[in-house]
């Protein structure tokens, strides 16, 4: 990903389909109601809608964070895990293919 705005953007369309996300992923991660926790092992994902956030964790350490003011990441490796996450849960691909396996 190139920029911070296109991760700025990702996140935004992110938090306002929270609930469909919430919806499609609800047995395949832990779904509250302001938040999602998606695991990716080794790697764990939350994404806190109250907050518009995003922090990537992996056991209990945090490796990276995205917010519509900042982000930060611990390494390359972190960046990439993250920015993918940022385009599965934006593509339409990932809806569809969820939805088609129900």
């Amino acid at each position: 990903m190139n920029s911070v705005e296109e991760r700025k953007e990702f996140l935004r369309r992110i938090i306002e389909s929270f609930d469909l996300i919430k919806k499609l992923l609800k047995e395949k991660a832990i779904c509250e109601e302001d938040k999602i926790v998606v695991f990716d092992p080794p790697f764990t994902l939350h994404i806190l809608r109250n907050q518009g956030c995003i922090y990537l964790y992996h056991n209990d350490e945090e490796l990276g964070y995205l917010s519509l003011e900042n982000y930060n990441f611990c390494d390359a490796e972190a960046e990439v895990v993250m920015d993918s996450w940022l385009k599965t849960l934006t593509s339409f691909g990932f809806r569809r293919y969820i939805v088609k396996r129900r």
